[in-house]
C-alpha cells in the first residue's frame, strides 16, 4: 500500500495511491494524535483542496 503525504502546521494530508476513497485529513491542533479524520467534513473542503495542490507539487 503506497501513500504521499503532506503536512502544514496545523494540518496533515494523506493521500493512498493504491486505495481509494480512503485519505485522510487532520487538524493536528484540534486532534494532534490523529483520532479524527475530518475529509468530509464541509468547513475543510478549501484545506483539503490546499493540500492537494501542495502535494502535486512534490
Amino acid at each position: 500500500m503506497g501513500y504521499k503525504g503532506i503536512r502544514s502546521t496545523q494540518f496533515k494530508y494523506i493521500q493512498y495511491t493504491d486505495l481509494q476513497n480512503m485519505d485522510e485529513l487532520y487538524d493536528l491542533k484540534k486532534d494532534p494524535y490523529e483520532l479524527n479524520n475530518i475529509i468530509d467534513q464541509p468547513s475543510y473542503q478549501e484545506i483539503l483542496e490546499e493540500m492537494k495542490i501542495n502535494l502535486k507539487k512534490y
